[in-house]
């Protein structure tokens, strides 16, 4: 292995770890794990973080390679990297294969249940199947792994509410907000958690602090994706806001691909907007255009 590709895994891996994962911070991993493959070609992690990157950006509405690629390039070279076939699993479940997906899965977890990637990504696939129960230990597990990591809990809180389980749903909510709040207060455009600690606070019933931090983070970054979309299911579920909800996916659904559209018909989150006829209309108008491309 070349030490200089190493280098830019590391830092790759760095940039990931952060918990902020904004378009920025895709797009400067993906620049790194390029530089890296074109040092060693034959680096399989590298080549399994260009697909995470390129995933993570296809679902934010950035066009390019959905990673797919990337991923069969990493198995041709290690068909015992636990994460490629995680990852593998999660393009498949966007694209909604799900048999394909479960058997990339139960091969990721044979490997290592123990790794980051492979939890996540598990926790990932039972929700888009709308498992909520069995994602829970997933989510729980994943938490664990990274600390910094503000999304699982995050994730806890959305399944507490669809379960209606008001103990489960505040104690995540406290554990959200004493994670994310060191966080956001040091690092200001944290804009990813920044988003996971508004939705601790709206479950928290701090509605105003909920609504300062929003109009805080929309100065800093309007178009971060993940943000406005946490924002916009906050609104839902916690702050009581659907007119604001709306407006925020208005935007959002406007450059959706067809793997984050996907995400949304089955988000609990969104289930009170379900029979609401504007947002009808949202995805309505979001499934024609991606139909004519």
């Amino acid at each position: 292995m070349s030490a200089d590709a190493y280098r830019q895994v590391l830092l790759a891996r760095q940039f990931l770890n952060t918990g902020n994962l904004t378009r920025r911070i895709y797009e400067a991993a993906l620049r790194l794990c390029e530089r890296a493959v074109a040092l060693d070609p034959r680096y399989a992690e590298a080549w399994c973080l260009i697909a995470h990157a390129r995933e993570r950006l296809q679902f934010q509405g950035i066009a390019g390679e959905d990673g797919m690629l990337a991923v069969e390039r990493a198995l041709a070279l290690d068909g015992n990297l636990a994460m490629a076939h995680a990852i593998k699993a999660r393009i498949l479940s966007r694209k909604g294969d799900f048999a394909e997906a479960e058997r990339a899965m139960a091969r990721a977890m044979a490997l290592d249940a123990d790794s980051l990637h492979v939890v996540s990504a598990r926790a990932g696939l039972h929700f888009l199947q709308r498992q909520f129960v069995e994602a829970l230990p997933f989510y729980r597990r994943a938490a664990d792994l990274n600390p910094r990591d503000c999304a699982q809990l995050g994730m806890i809180c959305t399944i507490g509410m669809k379960l209606k389980d008001k103990d489960l749903l505040q104690t995540m909510a406290r554990q959200l907000v004493e994670r994310a709040e060191p966080i956001v207060t040091q690092e200001f455009d944290n804009t990813t958690v920044i988003s996971w600690f508004v939705v601790g606070l709206g479950v928290l019933g701090q509605v105003e602090r909920a609504r300062e931090w929003i109009e805080r983070a929309m100065i800093i970054d309007p178009d971060d994706f993940n943000m406005r979309y946490n924002f916009a299911c906050a609104s839902v579920q916690t702050l009581n806001d659907l007119e604001t909800a709306l407006v925020l996916l208005e935007e959002t659904l406007n450059q959706v691909k067809a793997e984050a559209l996907a995400w949304v018909k089955i988000d609990p989150d969104l289930d009170p907007l379900r029979d609401d006829p504007r947002f009808q209309a949202l995805i309505a108008t979001a499934e024609m255009r991606l139909a004519a491309r």
